[in-house]
């Protein structure tokens, strides 16, 4: 199954540019990302997505339109944050475990309790742009892509 990106559409023909550091300096790059993000993998993430430019007029369009609707939608923004805030959560925890040598009855039952996790974290993220009037090509993408993963929530379970 191919990736899918809200930042990146995958037009065939368009081609992706991606800026020298001297152009990131002066862009002040520099000093934006410590603000946008604490974490260096995060700033890491970031400045290789704001340093991947395409001149293709589609693709700005495609980023206007997804950050429009999460804009006007502030349900949609509260509730994806939630869903990534959770998702960080299992990774900050995933990481800790994995310094770890043995593999114990415990160890399993919290593996599956981070796989619940992501499970519901599907679920939320799905739930939270089909009851949202998205209409964006890029969020109403996500929404196709995610029930091609996961096509029904099933009823919850704790």
């Amino acid at each position: 199954m191919k990736a899918y990106s809200i930042l990146f559409p995958h037009y065939d023909e368009v081609t992706y540019t991606r800026l020298s550091d001297t152009t990131c300096h002066d862009l002040g790059l520099d000093t934006l990302l410590p603000e946008m993000a604490i974490n260096p993998d995060e700033q890491s993430l970031i400045r290789d997505v704001l340093s991947h430019m395409s001149s293709d007029k589609r693709v700005a369009d495609y980023r206007v339109e997804v950050f429009s609707d999460i804009l006007k939608l502030k349900e949609l923004r509260d509730r994806i944050m939630d869903v990534f805030d959770r998702i960080e959560h299992i990774r900050d925890f995933e990481t800790i475990h994995k310094s770890y040598d043995g593999i114990t009855l415990w160890h399993l039952f919290q593996r599956l309790d981070e796989l619940r996790e992501y499970i519901l974290c599907v679920e939320e993220l799905r739930l939270c742009l089909m009851e949202n009037p998205i209409s964006s090509e890029g969020l109403l993408g996500l929404l196709d892509y995610v029930d091609e993963i996961y096509p029904e929530v099933p009823t919850n379970y704790t």
